[in-house]
């Protein structure tokens, strides 16, 4: 079996706290939406389409609007709070990686408005850390897509049984191993840096 020598993340959930369901973003931002609308999960048609490259931030709002019952200008807000803050020790674990000799990089489903949020470097230096970020919206296909966890390998230099990839979405996990990664589930409701530190430590991979 193939030695691990590069590590990936998902970023939402995994390195970055984000909300899950619109209403909590909505009532983040201070947004009223639609009754019936507070627990629609991330992965809905509207954001899987510009996630995905396939409409642009312009039509996004403008049908994310129509579905929440709001402006198009709360809808853009809405979006914007989604993504919260670094989960505590994602950095170091990151920085303990780069040190140990790992290659590290993200391949995350996201879109224009948070990746130009997540690659600021003084708000999410974990991201910025990393040899290799990429974008659903930026490749036009989004996970669990195996053809782009095929082109994350190959943007990356290694063979797919060269990668041990962590993400908190297990279909995502099915398609990296379907891919012929290595990977591993993420709690993102806990301590997930605590996590991914542990499953190293059980592969080998990571002493301290």
């Amino acid at each position: 079996m193939p030695a691990v020598r590069f590590v990936g993340f998902d970023i939402g959930g995994v390195l970055v706290r984000i909300y899950h369901r619109l209403g909590e973003a909505a009532a983040s931002a201070g947004i009223s939406i639609r009754p019936g609308t507070e627990d629609t999960p991330l992965t809905m048609p509207i954001l899987d389409d510009y996630q995905a490259g396939q409409i642009d931030l312009e039509t996004f709002c403008t049908r994310m609007a129509e579905f929440l019952g709001t402006s198009r200008g709360d809808a853009l807000r809405v979006l914007e709070a989604i993504i919260q803050e670094p989960y505590d020790g994602s950095l170091q674990l990151v920085l303990d990686l780069n040190a140990a000799g790992y290659r590290t990089g993200c391949l995350s489903n996201t879109n224009e408005v948070h990746w130009r949020v997540l690659n600021d470097a003084a708000r999410f230096p974990a991201i910025a850390a990393l040899d290799l970020r990429m974008a659903s919206h930026l490749e036009g296909v989004q996970k669990p897509d195996v053809a782009l966890f095929q082109r994350f390998c190959e943007r990356a230099g290694v063979a797919p049984g060269e990668v041990l990839f962590f993400d908190d979405a297990p279909k995502n996990l099915a398609a990296a191993i379907e891919c012929g990664m290595k990977a591993e589930l993420v709690d993102a409701s806990g301590d997930t840096a605590a996590q991914m530190r542990e499953i190293l430590r059980q592969r080998g991979l990571l002493i301290g």
